[in-house]
C-alpha cells in the first residue's frame, strides 16, 4: 500500500501502485528520460507550421539550411484535428511549387482503401501488415516505393534477403547524398502504429534518412509518442501540437466549407464537440448529428471497446485501472455480465485497459488515463442528450463507486477517504443537475 500524501488518493485494490503501469513499455533517450506528450509546443493555428516547414524546405532548395538547424517535424495531435489534412496541404499544395524539391507523403492507415492522389502518395493498408515477419516486407514495400519515385536503377538479385532493407536503404542515402537530391517525407498518423514497424521503420529508414543534409521528415500521430533512439529523430526536431479550434475560428472553418453559420452556432458546436475540425464540420448542419460523429470517432474500433471507451468518458479528468471495472459494469444492460465484470481479476482489467489504448484514444498522462479529449467531449455529448439514462446510470455509479471507498478508508486513510468524498459530492451534484435539466 503506498503511503498517503496530502491531496493524493490510495489505490483502493491496495496491492499495486498504479504510477508504476504504462500502457507500453519506455524506450529511454540518452539522459534517461522518455519524450512526453507534456514536451510538445501547442501551435496556436495551423499557420505556423506550414511556415515553419515551407522556410526549411526553402532553405534547403537554396542550400542556405544550416549543418545542426532541426529537419524532422512532429505533428501531434487529436483524433480529427487536422494532421492528415495538414500532410495533404504541404505534400500536395505547398511543396508542390517546388521543383527541386521531391515531396513524398506515406500514409498508414486501417482501411483497404488504397485510393492514392498520384503516385508520389503511397497508402499502406495496416489491416493487412503481418507482424509475424516483423514488418520485414512492409517495410520492403516502402523502400521499393521511395527506390521507385527517386529513379534508381536498384537490383535485389545478389542482395541476401536478410539484408535488401539495408541495401536498399543505402541506394537511397547514396543518391540522395551524390546527386543533392532535396526530399521531404511526410509520414501520416505513424504514431499510431506497432512499436515494432517503427523500430524497424527507424533502423531501415528514418534514421538513415535524417542524416541525409538535403532531407526532410514530418511525422503526425496521436497517442503516446515513440521513443526514437536516434537523436536525429529525438532531440533536433521541432514538435507542435494542434489545438482545437476557439468559436471565431469555427466560424472560419466552415465558412470555407460553404457552411455559414453565426457565433451562436459555433459556441454550441464547440461545446458538443470539443472544437475539433472533424467534429465542426460533422455537426454544422442541424440537427447535431452526435450519433454520426461518435460513429466516425469509433469507425475501427471493436464494439466491446468501444463501450468500455464510452463508459470512461464519464471521468473527465482521466481515470485508473480501478475505476474501470466499476464503469464497465455499470455500461452493461445485462446484469449477468455487469456481475461478471465486477468480479474481473487485475489481470483482465489490464487486458480491458490495454485494448483501449490500442485505439490510440486513450493515453496515459500525468498518472492517469486519458480518453481523447475531442473523443471524450463528443462521446459525452451524445450520452448526455441522446442516451440520457445510461448517463444517468454512469453518473450513479461513479457518486457510488466513491462513496463506497470514502467510507472503506474513513480511518485507516482519512486524506484519501476526503478525497474520495469530494467526487462523490462532485458526482452527486452532477447526477442532481443533470435529472433537474
Amino acid at each position: 500500500m503506498p503511503n498517503e500524501g496530502v491531496g493524493q488518493a490510495i489505490n483502493p485494490r491496495g496491492d499495486y501502485h498504479l504510477d508504476h503501469f504504462v500502457t507500453r513499455p519506455s524506450r529511454e533517450t540518452d539522459n534517461g528520460t522518455a519524450i512526453r506528450s507534456g514536451d510538445i509546443s501547442e501551435e496556436t493555428a495551423p499557420d505556423g507550421f506550414v511556415e515553419q516547414v515551407l522556410a526549411t524546405a526553402r532553405r534547403l532548395v537554396s542550400d542556405e539550411q544550416p549543418p545542426q538547424e532541426a529537419r524532422t517535424f512532429i505533428l501531434y495531435g487529436e483524433r480529427g484535428i487536422g494532421k492528415t489534412w495538414m500532410c495533404q496541404h504541404l505534400h500536395r499544395d505547398v511543396l508542390s511549387s517546388f521543383s527541386e524539391m521531391l515531396s513524398l507523403l506515406l500514409r498508414f492507415c486501417p482501411c483497404s482503401d488504397k485510393t492514392t492522389h498520384d503516385t508520389r502518395e503511397h497508402r499502406l493498408d495496416m489491416t493487412e501488415a503481418s507482424v509475424d515477419d516483423d514488418y520485414f516486407h512492409t517495410v520492403q514495400d516502402i523502400l521499393l516505393w521511395i527506390v521507385d519515385q527517386l529513379q534508381i536503377r536498384a537490383s535485389l538479385v545478389e542482395a541476401r534477403i536478410a539484408d535488401e532493407e539495408d541495401y536498399l536503404i543505402r541506394e537511397i542515402t547514396r543518391h540522395l547524398i551524390t546527386t543533392k537530391q532535396r526530399l521531404t517525407l511526410f509520414l501520416d498518423s505513424i504514431f499510431e502504429q506497432d512499436w515494432k514497424l517503427l523500430e524497424r521503420l527507424e533502423a531501415f529508414l528514418l534514421a538513415p534518412l535524417a542524416q541525409v543534409p538535403t532531407t526532410l521528415i514530418v511525422m503526425t500521430g496521436r497517442g503516446r509518442l515513440f521513443p526514437w533512439e536516434s537523436p536525429d529523430l529525438r532531440v533536433n526536431v521541432i514538435y507542435r501540437r494542434l489545438r482545437p479550434f476557439e468559436s471565431d475560428e469555427i466560424q472560419t472553418q466552415l465558412h470555407k466549407l460553404g457552411k455559414y453559420v453565426d457565433l451562436n452556432d459555433c459556441d454550441e458546436i464547440k461545446a458538443l464537440g470539443g472544437g475539433i475540425p472533424l467534429s465542426n464540420a460533422i455537426l454544422a448542419d442541424r440537427p447535431r448529428d452526435l450519433t454520426k460523429l461518435v460513429r466516425e470517432i469509433m469507425a475501427n474500433v471493436k464494439p466491446r471497446v468501444r463501450e468500455y471507451i464510452e463508459a470512461m468518458c464519464v471521468l473527465e479528468e482521466g481515470f485508473r485501472e480501478d475505476e474501470i471495472p466499476h464503469l464497465l459494469s455499470a455500461r452493461q444492460a445485462n446484469s449477468a455480465e455487469a456481475q461478471k465484470i465486477t468480479e474481473w481479476s487485475l489481470m483482465q482489467i489490464r487486458e480491458a485497459r490495454d485494448e483501449m489504448a490500442d485505439t490510440h484514444l486513450v493515453a496515459w498522462s500525468e498518472g492517469r488515463y486519458m480518453v481523447d479529449a475531442g473523443a471524450c467531449a463528443a462521446i459525452r455529448s451524445w450520452l448526455k442528450r441522446d442516451q440520457p439514462d445510461l448517463w444517468h446510470k454512469l453518473l450513479e455509479a461513479t457518486k457510488n463507486m466513491y462513496l463506497h471507498w470514502a467510507e472503506k478508508y474513513r480511518l485507516k486513510y482519512p486524506k484519501s477517504a476526503d478525497h474520495y468524498a469530494k467526487q462523490a459530492l462532485r458526482y452527486a451534484s452532477e447526477t442532481e443537475h443533470f435529472v433537474n435539466v
